[in-house]
This record gives C-alpha cells, structure tokens and sequence, in this order.
C-alpha cells in the first residue's frame, strides 16, 4: 500500500451503509460518504447537508472499513466541493470501487470509477466541466412542466426521475416521465426507489 499522502480534513455530513436506489446501480449495496455543503440552491432538494463534522483522510477510511462492502459513493450536497484526487486514490489503494454522484458543476478528479451526473447547472456548462470525462449515467430530475433534456455531453446510460414531494411521489410527474420515455426510448425511467421502499 502506498505512504498516506496528508490531506486537508473532510467536512462529512454522514456516513451510511444501504442500497443504491436509482441508476444502472440500483439495487447494489455501497457505503455513502454524504459530503458537506453545496454550491446550488435547488427547490426540490430534500437533503439535509450543511451539519458535519471533521474528519481526516484516515479516520474517514476507518469508519467506512466497519462496512464489509468494497463499494463507496460520494455524494452531498456537491461533494467535488471536497472530492480531490488523493482521496480518490486513497479508497482505490484500500480496495474500493468509488462511485460519484454530482450535480454536473465541478470537475471530477482522477480515480473515480463510475460518475453519475444528475445535471442542475446550464449544459454548457456540464459540457465545459466534463469535457474528456467518462459519464457512466446522465440522470435529469423532471417534473410534468419539463420536457426531454438535450445532454451536450456523452454518457452510458440516459436516465429520466421523476421529481417527488418531498419524500413521497408524485403521481404527475412519473406519469409525464413515462411518456417521455415512451416517446424517446433511448432515455429510461428511474425512480428513487429507497423512498418508496423506505430504505435508508
């Protein structure tokens, strides 16, 4: 293994070991590292992550090796905010497959094996801040007043989720997702599925 190269300490809002519940992933047990603070104020977000608590790149390793799962997602609020390449690198060398999930307005780092991208910014600007970036799953929140995004960027896997209320669905917005699907088969239905199922 290699020398722990220092680091600045992580603002983490929480850690958590659950399912992932929407995406090509769905279904797939991971550690969520929930990273502070976001640089977006989006209307429908119902996450709470603006608390945290400190910690090194070491005691955040630590914590996450109490879970016997070698899958790890970064997620927030925007954890690019925090997400560098040394810490990418550490969680690769202890064995983790690292997952990312952003809201398209940074950069990604090196080491990270699977991007998801749920874009909230001008696709000009995913387009600037990805260009040469493998995207594994574009995935767009929708509601009934929106139509079929136009990605200026490439991904693997083309995904349409239907905004909730809150924590419950809304019936309205999954029946336009679906048409939209049906209209443009090349896009697929995602739901957030840890809610309706009530998984943390």
């Amino acid at each position: 293994m290699k020398p722990m190269i220092p680091t600045p300490k992580l603002r983490v809002n929480e850690i958590f070991y659950s399912l992932q519940g929407e995406g090509a992933r769905k279904g797939s047990a991971n550690i969520f590292v929930r990273l502070a603070h976001c640089n977006l104020t989006c209307g429908y977000c119902d996450t709470e992550f603006e608390s945290y608590r400190e910690l090194s790149l070491e005691e955040l390793l630590s914590e996450c090796g109490r879970y016997k799962c070698p899958n790890v997602v970064f997620t927030g609020g925007e954890p690019l905010l925090q997400l560098t390449e040394d810490v990418a690198t550490a969680f690769k060398d202890a064995g983790y497959f690292v997952a990312l999930e952003t809201n398209g307005s940074e950069r990604p780092p090196k080491g990270i094996d699977y991007v998801a991208v749920s874009p909230k910014v001008a696709e000009h600007v995913v387009s600037q801040k990805f260009e040469g970036v493998h995207i594994h799953e574009l995935r767009y929140v929708r509601n009934r007043s929106q139509g079929i995004p136009r990605p200026m960027v490439r991904a693997d896997h083309y995904f349409l989720s239907p905004e909730f209320n809150g924590e419950f669905p809304d019936r309205e917005n999954i029946e336009h997702c679906i048409r939209l699907v049906k209209e443009h088969p090349e896009w697929s239905l995602s739901v957030q599925e840890h809610k309706l199922l009530n998984i943390r």
